[in-house]
């Protein structure tokens, strides 16, 4: 009997017998699947989530077999969708806790719009300071993307 030993990205073994058994040695991933040649555990796995061939979209990861949205720090997954608690009035302080439409939402707590000063302004019902927030970056509604920031009204990298 041939035994043939294939190295996965992450260095760890699998096992193929010649008789088409497929075995994995090494830790981790245990218990491990052969997908397209490569050892993965289908448990956390972006390219082959739950089962071989399955990807996870951009943003995504693969926890527990499924693929599901992960936050950055300092954001709270509500409804499908990464927010900031402190900033968002449809979820301030948390999840589904909305500010009324007199209020903004800042540092989690719903105040009253007449409490929004300057350098910070009013964007809908969000009081945002337009010299850090990637989502009004110099004024309300200039976004710099998911892969910038803002500092000093300009969006950086």
């Amino acid at each position: 009997m041939r035994i043939w030993v294939m190295v996965s990205r992450a260095l760890n073994l699998c096992v193929v017998l010649a008789l088409g058994l497929f075995s994995c040695a090494g830790d981790p991933p245990i218990p491990c699947t052969e997908c397209a040649g490569q050892c993965v555990d289908l448990r956390t796995d972006a390219s082959n989530c739950g089962q071989c061939g399955t990807r996870c979209a951009n943003g995504q990861v693969c926890a527990a077999g499924k693929c599901e949205v992960r936050c950055p720090s300092g954001l709270l997954l509500c409804d499908g969708a990464c927010v900031d608690r402190q900033n968002d009035p449809r979820h301030c302080g948390g999840c589904n806790l909305p500010c009324d439409a007199t209020k903004f939402c800042a540092r989690g707590v719903c105040e009253p719009t007449e409490a929004c000063r300057a350098p910070r302004q009013l964007c809908g019902a969000t009081c945002v300071d337009p010299r850090f927030d990637p989502q009004h970056c110099g004024g309300c509604g200039n976004g710099c993307g998911a892969d910038a920031g803002c500092l000093n009204w300009a969006c950086t990298r």
